[in-house]
């Protein structure tokens, strides 16, 4: 029922049956046949802009088709509730209001292009702030919402299934409902690197430079809002698909702030028994509890993979115990220590060993001479030192680690848990995310937690997360273990990300 701006145009136009009208023909702008290194910026631009009137023009297409084939069609046939179309298409019928009065913009100004005419003017326009940012915001955190009431009513509608069916084959690109609902997140993407590439063919003293580099500016801030918010959607997604195999019984698992690090099969030592457990570690909590199927599903033992899966519907999980991370630690004896480094300087030699059987290995192959008796004696000296290796990292002391739980309460006794790991390699690891989670929540930003945690009175995140968005911060994303290969080999890393705001000329460029 809201009013939109008259220059918007209409949206819903069409027949009856919903069919496809004529699009206008694209602008072309002749981009030159000579070779590149030949061609000026004023060549090169031109060749970015046909690929933003190009690509806008299909994109417009599908949001159209999505308005009109899918949206209009459902409202009016009832294949499902209205209710459920409108979760389905939220905010899909206003990006297409907007996007289509974009493009008309990008088209006028093309058809009167020249070699000082501006671009940066029309992003800024649309996509600095008012209403195709906030719908672009809206749809990212409704995401995982619409893709859960697509797949319901997709299964339990045959009706509805069918009429998906039907038209994505008459549509001319063949392209599913999902694929067409992902493309507004795919986009906003696509315009930062267009954007920088009309930079690198743009001149300081264009007049196009300065509103390009605000667009830039405004549109990666609008890129790094989205990606927070769907981080924070396929996360909180995580969390409701571990809470469904819990059945409920841990209240408050699914909270904002709240994310999930890693889980582990592992056993723990209970008096004179080993049991199986499933190790769960997020960046507030650890949980541990017991994995069986669920009533009726198949039988037979769990699979490692099926375990590790971020989401089985037949696991069904069974809390054992569970404990804030800020009042675990880790317990090494200097014994344990000393294994530790004992194995692990012993499979540094092993391996060293194992590089150069192996070049021995190689040569071997070269040589004229029977060689069988050398090359099976090579392959099982080989074979004993990955054992070897293998032994050394299952060994159960290595893989053991002791977790203290202290209590609130100064009267009770701390709680001690061991727990035995798959391998030390594991072990070794899960130590590492440990220490990294705590060290989180004892950094902070602003006089906050760095995981930006809801304010412990007042139960406050806006706020929390509006200081994220002022001072964005480098997110861990996960350890990828490396093994030197050969002397002298460096392993470099990089953070391509740039703070809104703190854009440079040698940043654009990279």
């Amino acid at each position: 029922g809201e009013a939109w701006p008259e220059a918007y145009g209409p949206i819903l136009a069409g027949s009856a049956g919903g069919r496809r009208h004529s699009s206008p023909p694209p602008i072309d702008f002749h981009p030159p046949t000579k070779p590149k290194s030949e061609m000026t910026h004023e060549d090169m631009r031109q060749h970015v802009v046909q690929t933003l009137l190009d690509t806008e023009m299909k994109y417009v297409g599908s949001l159209r088709t999505l308005v009109r084939d899918y949206f209009s069609q459902l409202k009016r046939n009832n294949h499902i509730d209205p209710a459920l179309v409108e979760e389905i298409f939220f905010q899909v019928p206003v990006i297409n209001l907007c996007h289509k009065r974009f493009n008309q913009q990008l088209r006028e100004r093309a058809d009167k292009w020249h070699s000082r005419s501006v671009l940066g003017d029309i992003f800024l326009q649309s996509f600095s702030k008012g209403i195709l940012s906030h719908a672009y915001t809206a749809y990212i955190n409704h995401f995982m919402q619409m893709k859960d009431a697509l797949r319901t009513a997709t299964a339990q509608r045959p009706a509805f299934a069918k009429f998906l069916e039907q038209v994505s084959r008459e549509s001319e690109d063949k392209l599913t409902l999902s694929d067409l609902l992902i493309m507004p997140v795919q986009r906003i993407p696509r315009y930062v690197l267009i954007i920088k590439d009309l930079l690198k063919h743009c001149p300081y003293d264009h007049p196009d430079h300065g509103p390009l580099l605000q667009a830039l500016d405004a549109m990666c801030a609008l890129a790094e809002k989205m990606n927070r918010s769907e981080e924070q959607s396929s996360s909180l997604e995580l969390l409701r698909e571990i809470e469904l195999c819990f059945n409920g019984v841990v209240p408050g698992l699914v909270a904002p702030h709240r994310q999930l690090v890693r889980k582990d099969r592992v056993s723990e030592v209970v008096g004179s028994q080993t049991k199986e457990r499933l190790l769960i570690l997020m960046n507030d909590v650890l949980l541990c509890a017991t994995v069986r199927r669920r009533t009726g599903s198949r039988k037979g033992p769990i699979s490692h993979a099926a375990l590790m899966s971020s989401s089985d519907a037949n696991m069904r999980y069974k809390l054992m115990w569970r404990a804030m991370v800020k009042d675990i630690s880790v317990i090494q004896t200097q014994e344990e220590v000393d294994l530790d480094q004992q194995a692990k300087q012993e499979i540094g030699l092993l391996e060293k060993d194992l590089i150069a059987l192996s070049e021995i290995s190689v040569k071997c192959e070269s040589l004229v001479s029977p060689h069988q008796e050398l090359y099976q004696s090579i392959n099982s000296m080989i074979k004993a030192i990955n054992d070897g290796i293998q032994d050394r990292k299952g060994m159960r002391e290595l893989a053991t680690l002791t977790l203290t739980v202290e209590s609130k309460n100064s009267r009770v006794q701390a709680l001690q848990h061991i727990l035995v790991f798959q391998s030390s390699e594991e072990k070794g690891l899960w130590i590492q995310d440990y220490k990294l989670t705590k060290e989180k929540l004892d950094e902070p930003i602003d006089g906050r937690d760095s995981w930006h945690r809801a304010d412990s009175e007042t139960g406050s995140v806006a706020e929390s997360s509006m200081l994220m968005s002022v001072n964005p911060t480098p997110r861990y994303l996960y350890n990828i273990p490396m093994m030197k290969t050969r002397s002298g080999m460096q392993i470099t890393c990089a953070c391509p990300s740039v703070a809104p705001g703190h854009l440079t000329p040698a940043a654009v460029a990279a």
